[in-house]
This record gives C-alpha cells, structure tokens and sequence, in this order.
C-alpha cells in the first residue's frame, strides 16, 4: 500500500512543482487580463471533462476483473468498447463545447485586444478536452495491471514536457494561442508515448474498434451516473468559484488573485487524494473478504495520517500564506494579501474536510455506498455555489471563499458520521482517535509559528525557508513522540526507537 500511495505522490509533487514554476511565470508573461482570461478558459472546460461519466472508473474495473480471469478476448472486447465510447464522448464534448463558449463570451468581461486571441484559444482547448477522452485508454489499462509505477512514469515526462515546452514557446511570445497550441502538443505527445508503452508491455491486447460491445457500454453507463454526479459535486465545489469570481468582480487581477489563493489546497487534496486511490480498491477487497474489521484499522490509522499531512502544510500556509504568495508571484502590483486571507480562509476548512475526503469517503466508495457518497458531494457542491453567489457581492473574494469552506466543514461531519455507522466505529471514538491527540500536539507548534511570525517578520525566501524547516522538524518530532507514541495503529516512536536499535519493531507497530 505504502509503494503505490508513494508512487501517486511522486506524480503529485511533480504536479504541484509544474504549478509552483508555470504559474508565477505567466502570471508575469500574459499579465493581469490574460491570465484572468486563462484561468476563466481553463475552469468552464474543466466541466466538459465530466462526460467521461465515470468512465475511467468503470473502465478499469472492468479491465481488472479480465486480467485477474486471464481472459484475453473479453479484456480485447472491453478495450474496444471503451475506446468506442471515448471517441463518440468525445464528439459530445466538442458539441457541449460552443454552449460553454456562447456562456463564457457573455459572462466573462474581456479587453477588446483580448477577444480574438481568448476566442481562438477557448476553441482550441474544447479540442485538447475532447481528445483528452481516448488518450485516458492505455492509463486504464495501466492501472488495471497496477502497474502504478509505469502510468505515474509516463505522466510525470508528460508534466516535464509541458512545463519546459510553455516556458520556452510563451518566452518568445505572450500570447494565449500558442499556450493552447502547447497544451494540445503536450496531450497528443504524451497519449502517444502512454499507447506505445502499454503496446510494448501488453503485446497481448488490442487497440482498436473491434469487438465493440453495446451492452458492455450500457454497464459502464449504468454504473457511471453515480460517479457523474460525485465529479460534478467536486466540480461545483471547487472550479466555479474562479467563474463566479470572473462574472461578478470586474477589473483585472480578481480570477487570478482568488485562484492563486485557492490552488494550494486543491493541489493539498490532491495529495490526501493519493491516500484514497488505495484506500478505495482496499476497500473493496477487504469487504469481499470479510475483513471489515481490518478494514477498520485502515479507516482509523489512514484518517490521522491524512490529518497530520493537513495540518502540517495548512498550520504553515496560515500564517506564512501571504509571505509566500508574496515571493513566489514576484509582481509587485499583485494584491498577496488578498489572495493569502483566501488561502487563510481555505485551511480552516480544509483542515477538517480532507482527512474525510481522503479516506472516509473513498471507504464508503469501496463499501458500494456509491448514491450515498456521490448525492452528499452533490450536495456540497450546490451549496458551495449558491453560498459563493450569495456572499460575493457583499465580501468579494473572501465571500467566495467562505462559501466554500462552510460547506465542505458540513459534508465532512455527514460523511464522516456515515463511515463510521456503515463501519460500526463509535463517531465520538472516531473523533477523539483523529483529532484529540493531533489537536494537543498542535500547541507547540502552533507556538512556534507564532514566535517565527510575530518576531522573525518572515519575508523572502530564505527566511521562509527557514520558517518551513523549523515548522516540519517541530512538527515530525511531536508527531513521534507523542501523537503517534503507542498507537494500537502505528506507533511511531516505537518503530523509529527499532529502527534506530536496529531490531524489528513490536507487531503493534506495525503501518
């Protein structure tokens, strides 16, 4: 569990790296206005990616349960539905695109210098989401292997490519065509390298249109609406607060100071996220297996560990946000404190909502508890939206951002509650296990951001840096000596003191 887990967060600390690199450079290259303009482009197309329908999920499913029967001709046939229902996804999608664009047009603001080159390169970003589709194919069949090692590999050289591609191509020019041009050369690139890799490892299957099953494609569907509505919920959670931002505060800089505030704690769930992606096939089998009470062991000792990551990366960013955003913008004229009180804002809420999203969540997944799970996200996520429309207009960003972190506080006590029920774990045992000891042995750290923040007077990077180092060290000694100290689940300080004595640790110890 530890290798894959390990494995989904190299390709996620790649990701946060392109990120951390890309995004103050454009932010200087395109300016103000196109990058506002980006960002609008880039979040009303992020809900095209929501006709997968969950496909990628079904997919794979239905790839493993092939592979683990060795049956070839049904993986063939499975392969072929799937490749034949990305391609008329696809077509969908381009479709579903010039509703978005007539939307975007009439509710984002543009400079008239900017119209054409923002038209052009929407266009050009419905057709890098719609191929998009197909090009998940041999991920799936990757993952279906759990060939983990292979699918991060390749999107990691995918995330390189971009990055040094943008920075050389949007150097010699500003201009958001070429940027759309990049991202499309990018996609096409790595889906390439991703079907000649699993070609190579899987001489056996077949990419093709062959053995097109349209039952097969009324299981996927069928399963997939449920995994449809989670997305959606994620969506409207998370990605129309930049909209909504764009719609209603004019001007330039709004989008890109509320996103900048707001994309650490998506690319932080990101993270936790990596923990539920082997949380929920865990889930699964335990649950095949009868195994519900070793299922509970998962449940208690991977909600802490994601807790104690939150906590970690929120307490910091809380006091140091701005200074930070401050340094990595690098643009004096960009409002950092603005986007920090977002960002502020955002680790409160999160603090509470990702060790549920990271694993209660998925346990339920796991558990077939799919409507369940997937109506509460839902949920969430109209109410993320309708409480960020009803409070912008009189807080502006910081109203955007409290109608975010409200809700998700209120989706992580009902699924928390809902887990915990569907697992037989007493709430209030779940409560005092995840949050009491980690709450104690956040004073002393606490203590010291405080001391580094009000004496220290943190701005630029080597006094962050030196913030940062002195937070995480504080941060991992009180976790082993104290939160994780004789654990039933994982007792740190019991397998540090056997590692240090070289002997192997009590089976109580065991992660």
């Amino acid at each position: 569990m530890l290798k894959s887990i390990g494995s989904n967060w190299a390709r996620m600390f790649t990701s946060i790296v392109v990120a951390f690199v890309l995004t103050p450079f454009l932010v200087k290259r395109l300016g103000f206005a196109a990058n506002d303009a980006w960002l609008q482009i880039h979040s009303w197309l992020q809900f095209l990616s929501l006709l997968a329908l969950g496909v990628p999920m079904t997919s794979v499913k239905h790839f493993a349960e092939h592979v683990a029967k060795k049956d070839l001709p049904g993986l063939n046939r499975a392969l072929a539905t799937t490749i034949g229902l990305y391609v008329r996804l696809g077509l969908a999608a381009g479709a579903l695109g010039l509703v978005f664009f007539w939307a975007f047009v009439h509710s984002f603001e543009l400079k008239p210098e900017l119209r054409t080159e923002s038209y052009i390169a929407f266009g050009l970003m419905i057709l890098h989401v719609a191929l998009g589709f197909v090009l998940q194919v041999p991920y799936g069949l990757m993952v279906a292997r759990q060939d983990f090692g292979l699918s991060n590999l390749c999107m990691i050289g995918g995330m390189v490519f971009r990055l040094g591609l943008s920075i050389a191509v949007v150097s010699t020019k500003a201009s958001l065509i070429l940027l759309a041009v990049v991202h499309l050369v990018h996609l096409v690139a790595e889906g390439a390298v991703a079907f000649v890799l699993a070609k190579r490892r899987y001489p056996e299957v077949r990419f093709g249109f062959a053995g097109f099953d349209r039952g097969l494609v009324r299981k996927m569907i069928g399963f997939s609406i449920f995994v449809l509505i989670l997305q959606l919920g994620n969506r409207l959670a998370f990605q129309v607060g930049t909209v909504i931002v764009g719609s209603r505060m004019p001007g330039e800089g709004p989008s890109t100071i509320y996103s900048n505030g707001n994309q650490f704690m998506l690319y932080l769930t990101e993270m936790i996220i990596g923990i539920g992606q082997v949380v929920m096939p865990m889930a699964v089998r335990m649950k095949a297996l009868n195994q519900i009470h070793g299922l509970k062991d998962v449940f208690l000792k991977w909600s802490r560990i994601a807790l104690g990551l939150s906590l970690m990366v929120c307490v910091w960013l809380f006091a140091f946000g701005p200074a930070f955003i401050r340094w990595w913008i690098g643009k004096p004229e960009f409002d950092a404190d603005a986007a920090g009180q977002v960002l502020r804002i955002n680790c409160l809420g999160f603090i509470l909502f990702l060790p549920v999203r990271g694993v209660a969540l998925p346990t339920l997944l796991g558990l077939g508890k799919t409507k369940l799970a997937s109506l509460s996200l839902f949920g969430m996520g109209v109410l993320c939206v309708a409480l960020s429309l009803l409070l912008v207009d009189r807080l502006g960003l910081d109203g955007v951002a409290l109608g975010t972190a409200v809700p998700i506080v209120l989706f992580a006590a009902a699924i928390a509650m809902i887990a915990c029920r569907e697992l037989e774990v007493p709430f209030l045992h779940w409560l005092r296990y995840v949050y009491l000891k980690p709450a104690i042995g956040l004073i002393p750290v606490a203590g010291l951001v405080y001391v580094l923040w009000r004496w220290l007077e943190v701005e630029g990077f080597w006094k962050l840096l030196l913030s940062g180092v002195l937070t995480v060290g504080v941060f991992v000694a009180v976790w082993v000596l104290f939160v994780h100290r004789g654990d039933p689940h994982v007792d740190l300080y019991a397998r540090v003191k056997a590692r240090l004595a070289r002997t192997p640790p009590p089976s109580g110890a065991s992660s």
